[in-house]
């Protein structure tokens, strides 16, 4: 009889926050491509999806509860996920640290949901870092 291992659920915490890492690491590239302070405060949004309202609103009075801004709760899109969204203002080298994210990201997993990320606006160049 083979034993199976399931992922427990730091796993696939560890995995998110693997995947945050690499991508805050383009991020931070392109955002130096076009000479962007990181370490001065700018408006950052931060992206999750939940599976239906009940659990996008939970998220995002979790959120609010860890003393972000006030969320906004979208309608369900064509995939049935409900995004939410926050947006704060913090400098980037905050919002990339795992001590940051970690919570986000468990937040986010606690109501079977998922944190997508961050992106922010780089008026200079007219264009957007998502």
């Amino acid at each position: 009889m083979k034993i199976v291992a399931f992922p427990s659920p730091d796993d696939h915490i560890e995995a998110a926050l693997d995947g945050h890492r690499v991508r805050n690491e383009a991020l931070i590239a392109r955002l130096r491509e076009f000479h962007v302070v990181l370490n001065q405060p700018r408006e950052i949004d931060l992206h999750f999806f939940a599976p239906s309202q009940p659990a996008a609103r939970s998220i995002a009075a979790a959120l609010k509860a860890r003393g972000l801004p006030e969320p906004a709760v979208s309608t369900s899109d064509s995939d049935g996920m409900v995004s939410v969204e926050a947006t704060v203002m913090l400098p980037v080298t905050v919002v990339v640290t795992r001590a940051f994210i970690e919570p986000l990201v468990r937040i986010a997993f606690e109501f079977g949901g998922v944190h997508d990320g961050w992106g922010t606006s780089i008026e200079e160049a007219g264009t957007s870092a998502d």
